[in-house]
């Protein structure tokens, strides 16, 4: 057998292994048996038994009457082709335009008629159980779309509540089990809406059976330092608004509402206020991206309208996250956020990049290194590039990532994270931690340090083993950011205004080269990194320093 075979058989090893048994089950059942259901119902609202507070209204997304803007891309409507066709960031923006987030968007308060002119088409021209529209994730977030907007005081006909009605029993048979992560808490959340929403004893099984799965999978996706486990900003804050959501709704319908959410809110909204930058938004650790989940800021002003007491804390210099794997550093205006844990989660770790040891730094409100960002999900050479190790700011050995990330959701082999060391003195602070995901090659393990001392960065990248290998070091900088190289190995850092911020000094020549920087789906703005390439026989040391203006 060649060498290709044993390749490819040691990367579906090294990611089916981690798989649970229900993930493996619930492929097959998904694949091959079709849920059979009842298509009559006679669907009843039921009474609302409290004040429904207003929810966290999208961004506008409608540009004329019969035109859509998703993940910055608009497309005419009127065709009922719409639904259906396209592959890849096509099907990406379908689904989108199925899960009806655009009827609670800002620009939508009084566009009542037409939002329900818009739903009558999607029952029409989306029978049942046909097309994408069908899929169980976003049924979920249509659901949950449709009873907000009934909510927010519209009206709803008969057959918009029979369709609502078939969807959820739809759904609760076709729960994604297979997939787990994300996928699944949207599934429970839209049987709690529906299960609350309608009269019947159908309706009261689809609550319990979701109330049963939220718990559940809320206990083990919120990790006890109050980060999600898939490990990215993203998706962590709109697992966070699904919460608030869920808190609403229980509110509404005159609920009781389990102590263990509201300890779980707390911790969430503590997680994503310090992995967040100094401008507000998210840092871009594994997919993560602008303008798709509510900001924090959106997020604390829902959590006031509810009534909870969720105030922004008040951080410390040094505040890790144990068991996410990140650590924030905080020196005067100067902030730091690393990434020092393994990839995650690790039986769904769709959204995770190669990013171990990897960091962004901000100078108060104005990013200045970071990683690349995510612009697109579609299995493309595109997609591999943004989850590779070369687009984040840490260290690549032989042109390798320090995770085998592979087609556009798949892990394979995984570096694992040891040896973390944080250090809080008087006149320094110091970060340190090691990984193995290129032990595989001549035993090499690449060691960070992060040092802050006064108004100086350093960063030791250290590499033992065995043999001579190639060696890449990447600092990838915001668009705002001008770079000058000033010799071989030194560089200016500059505003866009010309302002020096900060100065760089390598132990290595180095090159600055011109790269692209994803804030947002489908987005691609021209940027600068500094690459430092050296081939050399191990250990090495690589030392680079930023020293700050004053």
């Amino acid at each position: 057998m060649n060498k290709n075979f044993y390749m490819k058989a040691s990367t579906y090893y090294h990611t089916l292994k981690y798989l649970k048994l229900t993930q493996l089950y619930g492929q097959f059942v998904f694949r091959f048996k079709r849920p059979r259901i009842k298509f009559t119902t006679n669907a009843s609202q039921k009474k609302v038994n409290a004040k429904w507070t207003l929810p966290i209204l999208e961004l506008p997304q409608l540009s004329l009457p019969d035109r859509l803007t998703f993940l910055n891309q608009e497309k005419n409507i009127t065709d009922k082709d719409i639904w259906n066709s396209g592959t890849g960031d096509e099907k990406l923006w379908r689904y989108n335009l199925h899960y009806f987030d655009f009827v609670n968007s800002k620009n939508f308060s009084n566009e009542g008629s037409w939002s329900a002119s818009i739903i009558h088409r999607w029952i029409k021209e989306n029978p049942p159980v046909n097309g994408c529209g069908w899929d169980p994730y976003p049924i979920s977030l249509r659901v949950v779309n449709w009873v907000k907007w009934i909510l927010n005081g519209n009206i709803a006909s008969q057959e918009m509540l029979d369709s609502l009605y078939l969807q959820s029993r739809y759904l609760n048979k076709r729960i994604e089990f297979h997939i787990l992560g994300n996928h699944i808490l949207a599934n429970a959340k839209a049987l709690l809406f529906a299960g609350l929403f309608f009269n019947g004893k159908e309706s009261e099984a689809w609550f319990k059976k979701g109330l049963k799965l939220y718990n559940k999978q809320m206990k083990a996706q919120v990790l006890e330092d109050g980060g999600h486990f898939e490990l990215s900003p993203m998706y962590h804050a709109i697992i966070l608004e699904d919460l608030l959501d869920v808190i609403n709704i229980f509110k509404t319908f005159d609920k009781e509402i389990d102590a263990c959410w509201l300890k779980q809110c707390k911790k969430m909204f503590f997680w994503l206020q310090a992995m967040s930058h100094l401008d507000g938004d998210i840092a871009f650790f594994n997919d993560a991206a602008a303008n798709v989940a509510p900001t924090l800021s959106q997020l604390h002003e829902y959590s006031n309208r509810l009534g909870l007491n969720n105030k922004l804390s008040n951080l410390d210099s040094v505040q890790s996250f144990s068991q996410s794997g990140y650590c924030r550093i905080q020196k005067n205006n100067m902030l730091l956020l690393a990434d020092i844990g393994n990839i995650g989660a690790s039986y769904q770790p769709g959204h995770g990049h190669a990013d171990v040891l990897s960091f962004e730094l901000s100078l108060g409100s104005q990013r200045m290194i970071v990683n690349s960002g995510t612009s697109t999900y579609s299995e493309s050479d595109e997609r591999l590039r943004q989850r590779s190790t070369h687009a984040h700011n840490t260290l690549v050995v032989d042109d390798k990532n320090s995770s085998h990330v592979w087609k556009s959701f798949r892990v394979g082999r995984r570096a694992r994270v040891r040896d973390i060391k944080i250090q809080k003195l008087n006149h320094f602070l110091l970060l340190k931690a090691s990984h193995d995901g290129y032990y595989h090659a001549d035993k090499i393990i690449h060691t960070r340090l992060w040092k802050i001392e006064n108004n100086k960065l350093l960063i030791e990248d250290s590499v033992t083993g065995e043999g001579i290998h190639a060696v890449d070091i990447y600092f990838h900088f915001h668009p705002e950011i001008q770079v000058n190289q000033v010799q071989s190995n030194s560089f200016d850092v500059l505003t866009r205004s010309g302002l020096k911020i900060a100065s760089i000094k390598m132990n290595n020549d180095s090159q600055l080269v011109e790269s692209t920087y994803h804030p947002e789906f489908n987005v691609s703005i021209a940027n600068k990194k500094i690459v430092t390439k050296v081939y050399q026989p191990l250990p090495a040391v690589f030392q680079t320093t930023i020293e700050f203006n004053d």
